[in-house]
């Protein structure tokens, strides 16, 4: 069985158009929401709106790309977008690093550097899955695959995108669990 397939250009560009797609209906329904997107009040940061839509992109992609394959094996007329799971992935992965880049630098007033430290369960367990997901990244070319091994890489990748999405639960978790009591 071939583990890799070669990426193209074309690949590339549907899952670009995928993301830009989701970004701007993430996009729209947070300004709904929210009553701005890049014009905040002067208590959040300009970029606070664009980083949510960016990072809520990143977190569907990565997720449609853990579901693809089970839903290919259920519904045959799916079958091709098992061909750009690669590239889905790997540009969810960017948005996502994207999203802890604009975290850490662009956002003081919501994140101020200070309260990110290792301490913070939901610093940790968002840095750990960016660390794991640029991780992932590095090992999904060709060269990885034949340096590791193929049933060796297969499992790397399953199981990383099972702990990528596990410490996005415990990072959003951490973060929200008291906002959401409040709800209650």
């Amino acid at each position: 069985m071939e583990m890799h397939k070669p990426s193209s250009t074309r690949d590339y560009v549907i899952a670009l158009l995928i993301a830009t797609a989701l970004t701007v209906f993430m996009g729209f329904y947070l300004f709904i929401r929210r009553g701005y997107f890049f014009d905040a009040p002067p208590t959040a940061d300009m970029l606070y709106v664009p980083n949510k839509a960016i990072v809520g992109t990143g977190t569907v992609l990565l997720a449609f790309t853990f579901l693809i394959g089970p839903i290919v094996r259920y519904f045959d007329r799916f079958d091709t977008w098992l061909g750009y799971r690669k590239e889905i992935g790997i540009v969810g992965g960017f948005l996502v690093l994207f999203h802890a880049i604009i975290s850490y630098f662009f956002l003081p007033l919501k994140f101020p550097q200070a309260y990110l430290t290792f301490d913070s369960l939901q610093f940790s367990a968002g840095l750990i899955g960016t660390f794991l997901l640029i991780f992932l990244f590095i090992i999904s070319f060709k060269k990885a695959i034949d340096l590791i091994g193929a049933s060796r890489w297969w499992f790397l990748q399953r199981w990383g995108l099972r702990l990528v999405i596990l410490f996005t639960l415990i990072h959003v978790y951490s973060m929200k669990w008291s906002g959401w009591m409040k709800w209650l």
